[in-house]
């Protein structure tokens, strides 16, 4: 445990100090289900998913007060909805092991952690994959079968965050020797903001089907709906990426 980074002097830092409040907050409404509508659910997301280093003091906190947290990968159907602790490098020594999770977190459930793909060709793989998956989700929802899309969706998501985060690891490594600095970092602030919506609409859409399968929405229908309009914009934020990253 001597190479992971303190939590404490996570917090001290001056990047952690600027966003604790509000990625705290954020985490807290997430994990504790807190039924926001779609609009302030994916502002918090958005704020966890622009943290980086300072999500390891978040989950800290948030596995100290939310009533449920799972760790991505685990299929779970009491999953659906709940609090997902972004494994990251800073957050991996205290979860990545069975024997870590324990000591750090015992009442979360272990799962391995999701194998990321090796190349950016595996990558855009995985994420066409998934973009299939998508339409078999929708199909779910239509037939009502909500606890089947929610499982589905767990599957999903920490495939496309790691296959984005591979993305963006790849993108950084090009050089592109003809663009000026500004063009090149235009360009990578353009590719940041649509992996970091495919995170949020997808997340979205889980909480909105654990809403729905706890009856926050009321009629079966109507939660239907949501989900099905939810999905609908996680698909385009998908394949937004997928088509930014064919012309890269």
């Amino acid at each position: 445990m001597s190479s992971a980074i303190d939590p404490l002097q996570l917090m001290r830092s001056r990047c952690c100090y600027k966003y604790m409040t509000s990625l705290i907050l954020s985490i807290m409404l997430i994990a504790d289900a807190v039924a926001l509508n779609i609009v302030c659910r994916r502002r918090a997301f958005a704020r966890l998913a622009a943290a980086g280093g300072c999500t390891l003091v978040g989950m800290i906190v948030a596995l100290e007060h939310a009533s449920a947290a799972c760790l991505p990968g685990d299929l779970s159907p009491d999953c659906i909805g709940v609090y997902k602790v972004p494994i990251d490098d800073a957050i991996l020594p205290y979860v990545g092991t069975e024997a870590a999770l324990k000591k750090f977190a015992p009442d979360t459930r272990y799962v391995p952690p999701i194998k990321s793909p090796a190349t950016k060709k595996e990558a855009m793989k995985n994420l066409r994959e998934q973009r299939l998956a998508a339409d078999d989700i929708i199909e779910v929802v239509t037939a009502g079968r909500l606890e089947e899309a929610g499982i589905m969706v767990l599957k999903l998501l920490p495939q496309v965050t790691v296959a984005g985060r591979v993305l963006l690891t790849a993108d950084s490594q090009v050089n592109i020797s003809e663009a000026s600095e500004t063009i090149q970092s235009l360009r990578r602030q353009q590719l940041e903001s649509v992996v970091e919506q495919v995170y949020v609409s997808w997340n979205s859409v889980d909480v909105t089907i654990g809403q729905g399968l706890r009856g926050e929405m009321g009629a079966t229908v109507v939660a239907q709906l949501t989900i099905l309009s939810e999905i609908k914009d996680a698909i385009r934020a998908l394949d937004n990426l997928i088509i930014a990253m064919d012309k890269s």
